[in-house]
């Protein structure tokens, strides 16, 4: 008989690692937090399961909330610690499916926490019954390994504070307790390359039994199914992933409204306008710039193309200060190919956040020199200082981001080629 104070069933969940591509990562480790009920545990591999038992009742004992079972599925082995115990009498009873009794333990326990070593032979599901003067607890057991004997024993007093000590060096933290519906957070870690690498976090509120992909981001790369994008007017231009974005590897090159199909080119004004779509090559030679694959340089105009007028964005005579201020909830496409749009500055700065955390991408040990990993490894002014762009230009673009030093237009002139790679972000996207 399996004693119970209220309703169980159990969820499994179970993990694979895997790149953008779908392509397969084996995991090292999996760590699952319980973020409604506070918890948190790994499962290490050959690991990838994780069952939980599910509470669909009303728990009325605290004390029964101390119950762990480290770890759970084992191999033969595990410890049984529970907690918040009064001393006296207690009988614990492991049963397998049919109700068989396995092993057994009666005796006298002392208050606080109590810690019982449990062995099994056989690989199955077996239930394990805590029976006190408080009341009865049930929970399920997955053995997928031989142990020597049939047995529970008891092997510790520990105090509440020490047992949870005891239950960490077991690598295992979790109070257990989970309803369905609750909130959970499962983060990956795999070796890649020799490297240690943690997959991005999915965050979900979990209902069913799950299989569950963790995705291993490659930098470098090509995004997933989308190798190069083209615009409007059929320049291609490679993408590149880092970490879960995905960007063009090259400036935009079109010279017309995506839009309105307006010609944008105009090199007569003298100087930088905020009126009027305005998009020009450097030094207005498109024969040079064209075949190295620099980008065109626009003004804000050009590069947002369309306005938002409920956010008081009349017409192209807007002044950038203003324009900036609209919001596009799902970006704003702006001289960008189809489906693709102008980034927020939320979004360059999770790039530039992201680079900041990968040590390959740092010059001279400094999370603050990253420069070299973005620029292309041509075209830059040469220059002496270690971590300029123009340093040593064979070891720049580890990032495969192919930054090209393609100067700017301002105060009536041209600029800054070799020395300067700049980009507009959309301060408004939503």
């Amino acid at each position: 008989m399996v004693y119970g104070l209220f309703a169980q069933n159990t969820l499994s969940l179970t993990f694979k690692g895997q790149d953008q591509g779908n392509a397969y990562f084996q995991l090292d480790s999996v760590r699952v937090e319980n973020l409604t009920r506070e918890w948190a545990e790994t499962i290490i591999y050959p690991d990838t399961e994780m069952i939980l038992l599910v509470s669909v009742g009303v728990d009325d004992n605290d004390f029964w909330r101390d119950v762990l079972i480290v770890p759970n599925p084992f191999v033969g082995n595990a410890v049984l610690c529970v907690g918040n115990m009064q001393e006296g009498p207690a009988r614990l009873k492991v049963t397998d499916v049919q109700g068989r009794l396995c092993a057994e333990y009666s005796g006298v326990v002392q208050s606080g926490t109590n810690a019982f070593a449990i062995s099994l032979t056989t690989p199955q599901i077996y239930f394990v019954s805590i029976q006190t003067e408080r009341g009865s607890k049930s929970c399920k057991l997955v053995n997928v390994g031989y142990g020597d004997a049939n047995r529970i024993a008891l092997v510790g007093h520990p105090d509440m504070e020490s047992g949870q000590d005891y239950m960490k060096k077991q690598m295992f933290e979790s109070e257990a307790l989970f309803v369905l519906g609750d909130e959970m957070r499962y983060t990956g870690f795999a070796t890649i390359e020799g490297e240690m690498r943690v997959s991005e976090i999915v965050t979900q509120e979990q209902m069913e039994d799950d299989t569950i992909a963790l995705v291993f981001f490659q930098d470098g790369i090509p995004c997933s199914n989308m190798p190069t994008v083209t615009d409007h007017e059929g320049n291609v231009y490679p993408t590149i992933q880092v970490g879960p974005q995905c960007w063009t590897a090259q400036s935009m090159r079109a010279l017309t409204s995506p839009t309105t199909g307006t010609y944008l080119l105009n090199v007569t004004p003298s100087q930088y306008s905020f009126s009027g779509k305005i998009a020009r090559w450097y030094n207005n030679d498109s024969t040079t710039y064209a075949a190295l694959n620099y980008g065109v340089l626009y003004n804000w105009n050009a590069v947002v193309d369309t306005f938002n007028t409920v956010s008081g964005e009349t017409s192209v005579e807007t002044a950038s200060s203003q324009a900036v201020s609209a919001v596009f909830p799902d970006g704003r496409r702006g001289i960008c190919p189809q489906g693709w749009h102008v980034p927020s500055n939320a979004e360059w700065s999770a790039l530039v956040n992201y680079v900041k955390t990968k040590e390959e991408y740092f010059c001279n040990y400094s999370s603050l020199n990253v420069a070299k990993a973005f620029a292309s490894t041509t075209g830059w002014t040469s220059n002496s200082s270690l971590c300029a762009a123009g340093n040593n230009m064979e070891s720049n673009n580890a990032l495969g981001f192919t930054a090209y030093p393609e100067g700017f237009f301002g105060n009536g002139a041209f600029s800054s080629l070799g020395m300067d790679s700049t980009f507009w972000t959309d301060v408004g996207q939503g």
